[in-house]
């Protein structure tokens, strides 16, 4: 019976920890407003939900998401546009 609760706990964590994940990808790239304000409370409680429900599917693809977000965030946050060239009006 306890073992089913965990099991219960465990989808539970594993649905917040994608939700999360999701959500920080969604702040790192632009796309949440106020997003700096939201970026790391997030990825904090994603990270400790994707630990507790690491034996989960939902934990283990939470896991992955915040995995890839590390190099991503670099990629960016780095890219150097050229300069741009305004038009000249003659």
């Amino acid at each position: 019976m306890s073992e089913e609760k965990e099991d219960q706990k465990t989808k539970k964590l594993g649905i917040v920890a994608l939700a999360t994940a999701v959500l920080s990808w969604g702040c790192m790239l632009g796309y949440i407003p106020s997003g700096v304000w939201l970026f790391f409370p997030l990825l904090a409680i994603s990270a400790v939900t994707s630990v507790l429900s690491r034996k989960t599917a939902l934990g283990k693809v939470a896991i992955v998401l915040l995995i890839l977000e590390i190099p991503a965030y670099f990629v960016v946050h780095t890219i150097v546009v050229g300069p741009q060239v305004p038009l000249s009006v003659n």
